[in-house]
């Protein structure tokens, strides 16, 4: 069969809904006698969207996707505003001290 499966993904957010991504890579090494009961345990897990072998240091290579709708806003990541980026750039630019 050439095609073997049709997937469809919706948009949540077109129809409204505030959504956060989770997208994470992970790198595996189980012990050679576990192996076999690793990857059972991995093919399981919500969420795993590729599972690969791999060689060198690590046995796996794990691509996880995860959605989450947001319920509340509790504290956003908070940047320094435009004045106070001036002012540690000024400071910086006038020490010693390396910024980057």
């Amino acid at each position: 069969m050439l095609i073997k499966e049709h997937t469809c993904f919706l948009d949540f957010r077109r129809l409204g809904y505030d959504i956060y991504d989770i997208k994470a890579r992970l790198f595996f090494k189980a012990e050679k006698e576990e192996r076999e009961w690793f990857l059972s345990f991995l093919k399981q897990q919500e969420g795993t969207n590729n599972i690969f072998r791999i060689n060198n240091t690590n046995d796996y290579f794990v691509e996880q996707r995860q959605e989450h709708f947001i319920l509340e806003d509790l504290a956003k990541v908070r940047f320094l505003n435009y004045e106070q980026g001036w002012e540690v750039l000024h400071r910086a630019s006038h020490s010693n001290d390396t910024f980057l």
